[in-house]
């Protein structure tokens, strides 16, 4: 088994110990992992993996060792085959950490997150991701982000059901993710019918 094998195995199985030994083996014998590559076996990357495992820990350990290392975290591009961006993965989990961990990274490394992108068998875009999940903290997140950088939010863009994030806010109650939305300085198309 080799490096990046047993990187991928102890970010499959959420063990931050290992991943953790491993990245002080590598700096202690002056050797780089190559945390973009893609594990063999499924075609995606180990951030990908520890985003998908929902683990908040290993995705600070890789962080850390890519900003410690100069490398640039490929966070818009998973692998050809799975075509999720790690934000929509940590969106669809739920996970405001992990969403707060990839837009700080993001945000110091100058790469402009895929705030948009529609994937048609997940169900939606990231806005309606955290409005149907009822989080206002994730829309404060995300809308904060897209504020600071500049990004136009399709907020006007439906989710697989034809919903949109306002459309999902009202239908919550959530007056926290209504009001996030709201004050955003962005024209708000309201469709009536």
């Amino acid at each position: 088994m080799d490096g990046h094998y047993s990187l991928s195995m102890a970010c499959s199985h959420s063990n931050g110990y290992i991943v953790k030994e491993l990245m002080d083996y590598a700096n202690n014998n002056d050797i780089i992992l190559e945390l973009n590559e893609k594990s063999s076996e499924e075609e995606v990357s180990f951030l990908s993996v520890a985003c998908s495992k929902n683990n908040e820990d290993i995705v600070e350990l890789l962080m850390d060792y890519a900003s410690k290392n100069d490398i640039i975290l490929e966070l818009n591009k998973n692998s050809e085959i799975h075509e999720l961006y790690l934000l929509f993965i940590a969106c669809k989990n739920n996970n405001n950490k992990i969403v707060q961990s990839l837009i700080n990274y993001a945000t110091k490394n100058n790469i402009e997150l895929e705030l948009n992108e529609k994937k048609v068998y997940m169900g939606g875009i990231h806005f309606c991701i955290a409005c149907s999940n009822d989080n206002d903290e994730m829309v404060e997140l995300l809308m904060n982000h897209a504020t600071k950088n500049n990004i136009k939010s399709e907020l006007n863009k439906p989710d697989n059901n034809g919903d949109y994030p306002l459309l999902l806010a009202c239908s919550n109650s959530n007056f926290l993710c209504f009001f996030h939305i709201w004050i955003m300085p962005i024209q708000i198309i309201l469709n009536w019918n």
